[in-house]
């Protein structure tokens, strides 16, 4: 597992259908208050996807359907969620880099006057 990714929590839940699990958000780790949510009520993320071929239910970080067996891209997903967990860190950094970059920038297009003695 990697450190930056948080494990998924599976909670069984029992009513009157009998026992379901309601798995926690890839991104935040926030419970959802029913398993008919979409997104999560933290921080946005989609939590019930479909297939794109057969239209069935699969979980976000699924690489496959678990009905029709296709092949999901997960990729663009997968980048979105770690910017989503970590999107004050990014900011930050970028506007750190972003600032230094200019002050080099400006530093380096400044001319200093020179004075030159006569004799």
């Amino acid at each position: 597992m990697n450190s930056q990714m948080s494990p998924i929590t599976v909670i069984p839940v029992q009513n009157g259908e009998g026992s379901q699990q309601i798995a926690s958000c890839p991104a935040c780790n926030c419970l959802p208050y029913s398993k008919d949510d979409a997104f999560c009520r933290r921080c946005g993320c989609r939590l019930n996807m479909k297939c794109r071929y057969c239209e069935s239910r699969v979980k976000p970080l699924d690489r496959f359907c678990a009905s029709c067996g296709t092949r999901r891209i997960v990729f663009f997903d997968r980048v979105h969620h770690i910017f989503r967990a970590h999107v004050p860190h990014f900011l930050l950094g970028g506007l750190v880099v972003a600032g230094l970059a200019m002050f080099f920038i400006r530093k380096s297009f400044q001319s200093t006057p020179r004075i030159m003695l006569r004799r």
